[in-house]
């Protein structure tokens, strides 16, 4: 009969499960955070900009109608935009 095998991980017995999944988690969501800044120092620094002003937005800066503009003034080494 055909199949994939499925590795199990090693059962650590001096962690409870609740640890067990936090501990994942924490190790998913580190790998996540590098591989979200890898990806943002490689985009351009218009793009950039336009994602900081879009989380600054949504962490609700912005006013009560949570407005933002990126500004365009690239190439100055700082965050093109006004919220």
């Amino acid at each position: 009969m055909g199949g994939s095998a499925i590795e199990s991980a090693p059962i650590d017995d001096a962690r409870t499960p609740h640890e067990l999944i936090n501990d994942s988690y924490q190790s998913l969501r580190k790998k996540t955070a590098g591989d979200l800044l890898d990806r943002l120092r490689s985009c351009s620094p218009t793009f950039f900009g336009r994602v900081v002003v879009e989380l600054l937005m949504a962490m609700g800066d912005g006013g009560v109608a949570g407005h933002g503009m990126v500004t365009g003034k690239a190439g100055d080494g700082g965050i093109d935009g006004v919220v």
